[in-house]
């Protein structure tokens, strides 16, 4: 069933969503919407923007640590390009395995912290999430499973993030009462 969907969407080309989908998954495109998102909530978001920068880099690192150092070594599985013949490729031809998509499951986290704090961005997040998805199967490069397996990846960072962060501000907000007593 893997192939049959990989096939099925990666046959399927169209002039326009070969240049939409060479943007949208290009690793640059991602970064930029990143820092998008931080100088959006940094001028928007005072209350929160201490916990979205801080969730973020925590977010980069465990994603980096686990997916990038770990996971794609350890579960090391050949990207569709390598294996099945005529599929159709956009963009440079990685090197490294394709279990689990690292864009999807950086993404996917990186959204879903934004989306905790600011609950009108759900829908466009899950959009952009299932087009990015799309574009790496579309570009070749990754198997639906790969990018399931990204997005539960990306929502259990992401969890696990909101979880320390709320520890941390309730921690503060502790000690802030803590020594507003002992001022007063």
């Amino acid at each position: 069933m893997n192939t049959q969907i990989f096939t099925l969407i990666n046959n399927f080309r169209n002039p326009v969503f070969d240049v939409f989908s060479t943007i949208i998954s290009n690793f640059f495109f991602i970064l930029a919407l990143v820092l998008i998102i931080l100088v959006w909530v940094v001028r928007h978001d005072k209350k929160n923007r201490f916990y979205i920068f801080l969730g973020m880099s925590m977010i980069v690192l465990i994603e980096l640590i686990l997916v990038e150092l770990f996971l794609k070594i350890v579960f090391y599985a050949p990207r569709p390009y390598s294996v099945l013949p005529n599929v159709h490729t956009l963009g440079t031809p990685l090197s490294n395995g394709s279990f689990p998509s690292g864009h999807i499951a950086l993404m996917v986290a990186i959204l879903s912290l934004v989306c905790f704090y600011r609950k009108k961005f759900i829908l466009p997040a899950c959009i952009f999430a299932l087009v990015l998805g799309w574009s790496r199967i579309y570009n070749g490069v990754h198997w639906p499973t790969d990018i399931l397996w990204g997005i539960l990846i990306g929502l259990l960072n992401a969890t696990l993030v909101i979880v320390a962060l709320e520890l941390l501000r309730k921690s503060l907000d502790f000690a802030k009462k803590k020594a507003g007593t002992l001022i007063h």
